[in-house]
């Protein structure tokens, strides 16, 4: 099956984004949960100010560092994205 350019990039940041949770909250379903979660959040083009403020209960320290991460490793795959701006 043929996939286009977009849902490769989209698959491989989702990929990332699980990776990531998972290194920072187990691999339990509470944790695919939340990858899901922030999945959505930027998929519904959550300001990253906001979806910060979403999981800044649960990652602790951990929060700012994450969000910036998604803004860089989504700038780099879709070039400017505003959905990841502070």
């Amino acid at each position: 099956m043929h996939k286009n350019w977009s849902d490769l990039y989209s698959d491989t940041w989702t990929g990332w984004v699980n990776r990531k949770i998972g290194d920072l909250l187990g691999t339990d379903n509470q944790a695919q949960g939340f990858a899901d979660f922030i999945i959505g959040e930027v998929f519904a083009h959550c300001k990253a100010s906001q979806l910060l403020d979403s999981i800044v209960d649960v990652l602790d320290e951990d929060a700012e560092p994450l969000v910036l991460q998604l803004y860089k490793v989504g700038e780099n795959m879709y070039g400017t994205l505003t959905i990841y701006r502070m």
